[in-house]
């Protein structure tokens, strides 16, 4: 009998005890054709995402992008280069 009482106190307190859930991130690695596009990959990344949530580049159209660019570009305080950069991203992402 004591060991039946024991259980059920055993089986009460685990049940009582506070759930714990992990969640486990896992970093997909892309591999991009060249240096340059992993580069305007990085500056989207890091520039865009200071101030507002990434877009999703295929949810523009590449004449959207020319004028999304240069004024997100511009608030960013990009360099002309990093600009340069990001566009071969773009171009890159909507061709794939």
């Amino acid at each position: 009998m004591k060991k039946i009482i024991f259980v059920g106190i055993v089986a009460l307190l685990a049940s009582c005890a506070p759930k714990t859930t992990e969640v486990v991130e896992e970093a997909i690695e892309v591999s991009y054709p060249t240096a340059e596009i992993g580069q305007g990959k990085g500056l989207y990344d890091a520039k865009c995402q200071k101030c507002h949530k990434l877009k999703v580049v295929d949810n523009y159209t590449t004449e959207e992008w020319a004028t999304i660019l240069p004024k997100m570009a511009k608030k960013a305080k990009m360099e002309d280069a990093e600009t340069a950069l990001v566009q071969e991203f773009i171009t890159w992402e909507l061709q794939n």
